[in-house]
């Protein structure tokens, strides 16, 4: 099986490529590397590491080239704080990156994050918690959770 992760070099991406490639798994990581730290990590698993931009072109060309069978997507800007100085890039990024994933696989996990909740009404939160993001990052992924929804 052939899987491709974007944000394969950040922190869940290379644990998740890793582990993938030593069950048997084809593994193809894709990064822009502005955050992810790992990517030594996954060349010495001997994972192949794509440096591009999942929103450019060419990112389009290497995943139709490729054609996983699945696509992880766990590339996003992730920092809080910063994507209320930034909340027009967070969107770009976390958004729109999650739109073309799904127009591009018919089978994409997407890695969200528990920002979409906000302030929690009860606990334990599960996937049936109202939606309240609080932060530029939180409503982000929800934006992609919805458009990612809306494309399947």
């Amino acid at each position: 099986m052939r899987v491709l992760i974007t944000g394969a070099a950040g922190f869940i991406g290379h644990h998740v490529a890793i582990y993938l490639n030593k069950k048997g798994y084809n593994v193809l990581g894709l990064d822009n590397l502005k955050n992810g730290v790992n990517a030594n990590k996954l060349t010495d698993s001997g994972i192949k590491l794509e440096v591009l931009d999942v929103l450019s072109n060419k990112a389009t060309e290497v995943i139709k080239s490729f054609r996983p069978d699945v696509i992880i997507h766990a590339s996003a800007l992730t920092n809080v704080d910063l994507s209320f100085a930034k909340p027009i890039s967070y969107m770009k990024v976390n958004c729109l990156s999650t739109i073309k994933i799904a127009k591009l696989s018919k089978r994409v996990v997407f890695l969200s994050s528990a920002s979409v909740y906000g302030d929690p009404k009860f606990l334990p939160i599960n996937e049936d918690h109202p939606l309240n993001p609080i932060s530029p990052y939180g409503a982000s992924k929800v934006c992609a959770r919805i458009q990612f929804e809306d494309n399947q």
